[in-house]
Order: structure tokens, then C-alpha cells, then sequence
């Protein structure tokens, strides 16, 4: 997906954040570092001495994202996601870490906003994707229908396993 603000505006909040807070003598200075991560631009900033230390941090946690987006992103054929979106069911040995954290806080995000967001719009993503590379805007009853297969889906979150109900993904 996209976001809502563009680049600059990001980066003019970021940097008037920064210039908004002056460290003392022993707070060091600023090492950041912008890269894309799933469709949108993702930044990390220290505040440290050692910029080379900084770098190595802020490194390290952009390997650990992609990392981590690997295992849950519907792009990646491989992933826990994708898995879990074919076969419906993932043993709880084939399901990662960050998956079993997600999960639940997607659930929990699902019942807070009564359903507005759901974890379960894999068909009505696809659906949009395809209409995008075509071109074309879908037909609302196209977009209702996989709406309504949305909202008649579950999710078990069991110690043996997690499992997918219903056709939304």
C-alpha cells in the first residue's frame, strides 16, 4: 500500500522532531538511515557517539525487519502467510514467533474497530491488485461479495495449531 504522506512531509516532521530536541554534552548525535520496507519508506535514527556503532545498530534492525517481514508478508510465496493462506492450518512448530504475535493483536484489532479492519482481506487484495495491473476500477458487487466472505471468516488460535475458517485469508 501507500501512505498517506509523502516523503518530504516525513522528513520535515523528522527533522523538526530532531531540531526540537537539543541533547546535552553527553547525548551524542544523530545516525539515521531511510530504506523502503513493504511499499513505503521506513526510518531509524540513534542518538549516540559512535556513529559507527549507530550504523551497525541501525543495520542490524533493518536485517531483522526484512527478516521479519519475510515471514509474514503475502508477496513472499514461502512465508508463514502465504502457508497458512494455501494449506488454512499451521502446526504451532510451523509457525513463527512473529506470526504468533500478529495473530492475536490482529484478532484483537478486528473486534476493537467492530470488524472495520480485518486480517482476513487476501482475496479482496488480490482482486484490487489484479484491477490495478488491468487498469480497471472492480465492480462493487465483486468488491461486496468478497467483503461479505471477509466477514463470515474466523481464525483459531489453538496451542497445537492456527487455523484459518471461511475462504477470507
Amino acid at each position: 500500500g501507500t501512505g498517506i504522506l509523502g516523503l518530504n512531509p516525513l522528513l520535515r516532521c523528522r527533522y523538526a522532531m530532531a531540531e526540537a530536541y537539543q541533547p546535552d554534552s553527553a547525548g551524542g548525535v544523530w545516525t539515521e538511515r531511510m530504506q523502503p520496507l513493504m511499499g513505503t519508506f521506513v526510518g531509524i535514527a540513534i542518538l549516540d557517539w559512535n556513529i559507527e556503532r549507530a550504523n551497525q545498530i541501525i543495520s542490524a534492525a533493518f536485517s531483522n525487519l526484512e527478516n521479519e517481514i519475510s515471514q509474514i508478508s503475502d508477496w513472499n510465496q514461502t512465508s508463514a502467510v502465504s502457508r497458512l493462506n494455501t494449506e488454512r492450518r499451521l502446526l504451532a512448530a510451523q509457525t513463527p514467533s512473529t506470526l504468533n504475535r500478529i495473530l492475536p493483536l490482529a484478532l484483537d484489532i478486528s473486534r476493537i474497530s467492530g470488524s472495520v479492519f480485518s486480517p482476513f482481506t487476501l482475496e479482496l487484495t488480490r482482486y484490487w491488485r489484479e484491477s490495478r495491473q488491468s487498469g480497471t476500477v472492480p465492480p462493487g458487487r465483486q468488491v461486496k461479495a468478497l467483503c461479505s466472505e471477509i466477514h463470515n471468516s474466523s481464525l483459531q488460535l489453538e496451542t497445537e495449531a492456527v487455523e484459518i475458517n471461511g475462504r477470507g485469508g
